[in-house]
Parts: C-alpha cells; structure tokens; sequence
C-alpha cells in the first residue's frame, strides 16, 4: 500500500526508519505561483505549476506524490546527518489533492546548517529528477519515444516547479526553503542557487552526453 500511495496519493499512514508518513487530503491555501502584477512569462510558467499541483491525473502520470516524499526525506537525511541524530522520530505528511507536503519537527536551526538543511529538500527533488532524465534518456531506444517524452516531461516539470517555487520564496522571503535561506543572508542564497544550479547542469550535461 505505502508504494501505492507514493505512485497514486491513495491516503494511508506508515512508519518505517523512525518516519512516520502520512498521505491525507488537507485544506491549506494553495501557492500562489504568481501575481496580476507578474509579467506574460511568469504567469504561463506559475500557472502551469498551479495546474500541475491540482490534477490529480497530472500527478499521477508525472511521479508527483514521490517527488514530493523525496522532498521531504532530503530535508530530514540533513537533519538527521547534521544533528548526528539517528534515533529521533520524524513526520512526513505528504497533501495528496495539492501535492505538497512538509515535515516535522522542524526546530529552528541558525547559520549554514539552516541553509543546508533548507536546500536539501529542493536539491534532493533536483537530482531525482535528473536522475530520471538521464536514464530515459539512456534507455529511450528500449523503453520507446512514448514512454520516454512521458517520464522527461515528467521530471522535468517537477524541476520548474521546484526551481518557480524557490524563485517566488525567495523573492517574497516567505517561510518556503528559499524564503528562509534568503532570511539567513545573501551568502546563503548564493550558496543554496549554486547548488540547485549545479544539479540542473550536470542533469543537462548528462542527457547531451548520451
């Protein structure tokens, strides 16, 4: 059931590794990915996320309710890593009808380790999708052009809403990853940019390469 409901959002609760997991319908307010003062380019772009977070249909066929987990399990393997603490419970609830998520408990961290933590769950999204790309791409004279347009158009946009999401948090330096990151300084918002960057680049690199 746990993998159904990580390539289908059905709701059910889980544990395993100390993480409990959570699939259930929430309430929250959705994104907004953009504004009426926003230029022709953003809006396309914020609107397509938006689309993309309330189909159901759409997150299905895209992997969506797994890019979300692997969001949230980078942000608690930093925690984790960092705090050099292995036993402590966690909780990731992943909202299957807007496909976000968040996880707890989140106590404030200052300094890098903040930063780190904070990039890691947009960098982890990062590289899986990437990672996705590369191996279709790969793999694309097995699997068929179908299948492959299908899981790179996929991944890749799961990649723009990743990277439309950090740009908006940090602009409007909301409690989103980049809004907090943005928050800590501009050092750490270059440091956290370089790394989602790098990530996109060596996935572009690898799919030119094949």
């Amino acid at each position: 059931m746990f993998f159904a409901s990580l390539l289908f959002g059905i709701e059910g609760n889980y544990r395993g590794l100390g993480i409990d997991i959570s699939f259930e319908e929430k309430s929250y307010p959705q994104y907004d990915f953009y504004t009426s003062r926003s230029c022709f380019p953003v809006k396309v772009v914020g609107c397509a996320c938006e689309n993309l977070l309330k189909s159901r249909a759409l997150k299905i066929l895209s992997f969506g309710y797994l890019h979300v987990f692997i969001h949230e399990m980078g942000h608690i393997l930093a925690k984790r890593i960092l705090n050099l603490d292995f036993g402590s419970s966690y909780n990731i609830n992943i909202h299957t009808n807007q496909g976000t998520g968040n996880n707890s408990p989140s106590p404030y961290e200052y300094g890098f380790k903040h930063t780190i933590i904070s990039v890691a769950g947009p960098a982890a999204n990062l590289l899986f999708s990437s990672c996705i790309c590369v191996a279709a791409a790969a793999f694309k004279s097995y699997i068929g052009w179908p299948v492959y347009l299908l899981l790179a158009a996929g991944a890749v946009s799961w990649m723009a809403g990743e990277l439309t999401y950090a740009t908006f948090s940090a602009i409007r330096e909301d409690r989103g990853d980049f809004g907090r990151i943005r928050g800590e300084g501009t050092s750490h918002l270059i440091f956290a940019s370089a790394v989602v960057i790098s990530i996109c680049a060596l996935g572009i690199l690898g799919i030119a390469y094949i």
